[in-house]
């Protein structure tokens, strides 16, 4: 069946809760498709990085983000070992057309003691940045998880799967969110001390320089990260998640 999208896509949903209700004899309100709850719910987060984790019931199982390598990435090549500290900045795959963003990190990481990677993308051209310092490095893709596993700091659009790789390797963050779910996810960032929360576009450079030294020169940034990090670690995974699935589907 070919999946639909938009007011096509609605309009199946729709179609398939009236059939549902009327073989089954349900009464489904249309929300409830999204946010039904049963006696196993599976959330992707740990209890701790839940606003209010402690309010939900049992039913609740928090396992943690899922983290895994990507086999299909493109080849790479950095030298880790000689970049240290290292700063990595990235705006994740689908809102990265920062030309101006970049512009601003390069002027605010210039002669700085620090090392620092962009990613770019492909929407932004090198060569449009300007002249690059010999401290930062500019390349349209870098592996994210190898990057996380080197970098000090991490300067993110607050995406759902940035942070939890981020925290997962016990890496604070400056957040620079785009849409309202990512102000959300940096506040609560923000909320447990493992980074800054920053205006998208109200940052200039010396406001990114200024922030990333006192990231950068806190113990306490980096501490709350790895409670972070602990606690996704402790949640299990998605191995656990499927231990759960199947305890729940073949009880006994």
């Amino acid at each position: 069946m070919a999946r639909e999208s938009g007011a096509a896509g609605v309009s199946a949903v729709l179609r398939s809760k009236k059939k549902l209700e009327r073989q089954y004899g349900l009464k489904i309100g249309i929300m409830d498709i999204f946010r039904n709850t049963e006696n196993l719910n599976l959330v992707f987060t740990s209890r701790y990085f839940q606003p209010g984790g402690d309010d939900f019931g049992a039913e609740y199982e928090f396992i943690g983000p899922s983290i895994a390598e990507r086999n299909d990435a493109p080849g790479f090549a950095f030298d880790f070992a000689a970049a240290d500290p290292l700063v990595y900045i990235s705006l994740g795959t689908l809102e990265n057309d920062r030309r101006d963003f970049y512009v601003r990190c390069i002027k605010a990481f210039a002669g700085m003691g620090v090392h620092v990677l962009i990613s770019i993308g492909r929407n932004v051209k090198r060569e449009e940045l300007g002249s690059i310092p010999p401290n930062i490095s500019v390349v349209e893709y870098a592996p994210q998880l190898e990057v996380l596993k080197h970098a000090q700091l991490f300067l993110s659009h607050a995406g759902m799967n940035s942070v939890n790789e981020s925290l997962y390797f016990g890496v604070p963050l400056l957040l620079f969110p785009q849409q309202q779910e990512q102000v959300m996810v940096a506040r609560r960032v923000e909320e447990l001390g493992a980074g800054i929360c920053m205006p998208a576009d109200g940052a200039d450079s010396g406001d990114i320089r200024a922030a990333s030294r006192t990231v950068l020169e806190s113990r306490n940034f980096y501490e709350n990260a790895r409670k972070v990090s602990d606690s996704f670690k402790a949640s299990g995974g998605y191995e656990r998640g499927a231990e759960l699935i199947l305890r729940y589907a073949f009880p006994g």
